[in-house]
């Protein structure tokens, strides 16, 4: 009877060893996000960015587009990010990340997207109620707030520099956005962040995946 004892309780312990190092391995991995993040990332940077870089040089004259192709040139914009986000998406559609960290890592940047959304309509319906466009002049700066957010939570997360680097840019430029009284520099912010805030580390995401799926 004694030697049963001793067996269930060696067996107990084990299995409580065994669950402790799963649940361990569910918190502490550094597993990131699915491979999707790095490229919508970038594609959504690159394009936006060079968007709000033609509006600044429209403005400021350094380019003249007529009013047809202007307006061209921005449908075009958001046309090719959704072509290239529904392509990546069914690439991608049956990967993802395993862990808690992965899946929260993941989900902060969903829920920014998210609130982007309901953003967009909260300010559009403003603008219309106002028949102004001022409204709009307060969209960037909360958006690039919460872009901040997504990736401190991010650099909490994976306990990484160069993302708490990335926040703290986002943090930076919401402000700067606020306080400029010029609409020209304003829009260059803009610019300057999508690109080296938003193309630029989704670029470094794809880079790290691959690297990853080689190793």
């Amino acid at each position: 009877m004694s030697q049963d004892l001793e067996t269930a309780r060696e067996s107990a312990q084990e299995n409580a060893r065994e669950d402790l190092a799963f649940i361990r391995n569910l918190v502490e991995s550094d597993d990131a996000p699915n491979g999707s993040l790095g490229p919508i990332l970038l594609f959504a940077g690159a394009l936006y960015g060079l968007q709000t870089l033609v509006q600044w040089a429209q403005m400021t004259g350094v380019i003249e587009l007529s009013g047809p192709v202007y307006v061209s040139f921005l449908a075009g914009v958001t046309i090719t990010f959704l072509f290239a986000l529904g392509i990546v998406l069914w690439r991608d559609r049956n990967t993802g990340p395993k862990t808690v960290v992965g899946r929260a890592y993941e989900a902060a940047f969903q829920a920014a997207g998210l609130a982007n959304l309901c953003i967009v309509i909260v300010i559009g319906l403003a603008s219309w109620r106002t028949q102004s466009a001022d409204p709009w002049l307060i969209y960037a700066p909360v958006v690039f707030a919460l872009q901040g957010g997504a990736w401190f939570v991010a650099a909490r997360l994976r306990k990484q520099l160069w993302l708490a680097a990335v926040a703290i840019g986002w943090f930076v430029s919401a402000i700067a956005m606020g306080m400029t009284e010029d609409l020209g520099t304003y829009i260059l912010i803009a610019s300057i962040s999508l690109f080296g805030l938003m193309a630029l580390p989704g670029w470094v995401m794809m880079k790290i995946d691959h690297q990853a799926g080689q190793g």
